[in-house]
């Protein structure tokens, strides 16, 4: 009785929103089986990219290049139903992939919504007119500064040529209404946050929504480079940066420089699907699945000891979806994540004793150290 209520309120659109505000006071009460099916899934494309930016994970890993099979995708696709949202993802560049616009043409074709990100930097003409005709929905541009500063950090990508890009899609699709709708992620590091405001501002006649992450420090190096080295000074940019979204209609997501506990929707709501068809509960766990760095004691320090394999809820190549959705081992690990958020949510965190959280529970692979869960990337 229980799941037929949910389901029904999760299907309108007031039910939904009630929904999220309830679980959001009350983490604890998150339903181990879902009632509500999936509203989307992330699709993983490929590890290989034609860069190497400073702040990405594939800079200090030397794991081999693999793409998405067509056999592993097609078995994804058969999953797919109308009016789901289907992110594709990549720990690399996805336009890469020889057969990513055909990915796309097949998610459309079943009624499901697309939305990517990319360097900009392999966008032609032909791949842009294909892009609008197919209908993606959305697309986020990864920009971490102006000229220089972007190209500095994405050695091998030329900034005018992006916005170029950029700008020939905003016209082929008639405007900043048009779809696809046009997305920035910026990394904000001690190098580049400067630039924040001069970044909204130039881009803000294509976009409408600029998202800002925090460096996740893979090196020693990057950690001296994290905001919260030099909080005044960002967040006085930050606020700079706020004035001129206000001003030029861009919505400005800003990530929080100390852990904040929030909660992380994808595995009651969105799964991840690897390369070999496996199932994971989100995104992150996903992208160490897919790639992992090689071991150091720097990387020991600052990150889990993730264990992939354990994450793994099912695979595509042997269960639907469906059967897959609310299966024991889903319905386990949203038990101990819900429980987990509630407990961590009555403290506030400083920096320090996020670290420190992070060193004592680097074994424990329910969620405990996850900086997409602590609210310092979106």
């Amino acid at each position: 009785m229980e799941n037929r209520i949910l389901r029904g309120l999760f299907n309108t659109g007031l039910g939904y929103r009630n929904l999220v505000r309830f679980y959001t006071v009350f983490p604890r009460f998150l339903p181990s089986h879902v009632p509500w099916d999936p509203t989307g899934l992330s699709i993983w494309v490929t590890t290989q990219c034609n860069l190497r930016c400073e702040y990405c994970l594939k800079s200090v890993s030397d794991s081999e290049d693999i793409l998405l099979s067509e056999e592993t995708f097609e078995t994804i696709a058969s999953n797919v139903r109308e009016g789901m949202k289907i992110t594709f993802l990549a720990e690399g560049e996805p336009l890469i992939h020889p057969e990513f616009l055909n990915f796309i043409r097949t998610v459309k074709e079943r009624g499901g919504e697309v939305d990517f990100s990319t360097n900009g930097m392999l966008l032609t003409k032909k791949s842009i007119s294909e892009i609008v005709e197919l209908g993606v929905d959305e697309i986020t541009f990864s920009i971490n500064g102006m000229h220089d500063t972007h190209e500095q950090l994405s050695p091998g990508s030329n900034f005018e040529r992006i916005v170029n890009n950029i700008g020939e899609l905003h016209d082929l699709k008639d405007g900043r209404e048009g779809k696809p709708e046009l997305a920035v992620c910026f990394i904000g590091s001690t190098r580049n946050i400067h630039e924040l405001p001069e970044l909204v501002e130039a881009l803000s006649p294509y976009t409408k929504l600029v998202r800002l992450n925090n460096l996740i420090p893979w090196t020693p190096e990057m950690y001296d480079e994290h905001l919260s080295n030099d909080a005044t000074r960002a967040l006085q940019i930050f606020e700079k940066s706020r004035e001129v979204a206000r001003e030029t209609g861009v919505n400005l997501i800003i990530r929080p420089l100390t852990p904040k506990v929030e909660i992380c929707w994808e595995p009651w709501l969105k799964p991840y699907v690897a390369h070999d068809g496996s199932v994971l509960p989100c995104c992150l766990v996903g992208d160490h699945y897919s790639l992992s760095p090689e071991p150091s004691e720097w990387f020991d320090k600052i990150e889990t000891r993730m264990l992939p394999e354990t994450y793994v809820m099912g695979n595509l190549n042997d269960a639907s979806l469906d059967e897959i959705w609310n299966n024991q081992p889903y319905r386990r690990f949203r038990k101990r994540l819900s429980e987990a958020i509630a407990a961590d949510r009555k403290r506030d965190w400083t920096l320090q004793e996020y670290s420190r959280h992070r060193e004592e529970h680097k074994d424990d692979y329910y969620c405990k150290t996850c900086t997409l869960r602590y609210g310092l990337v979106c």
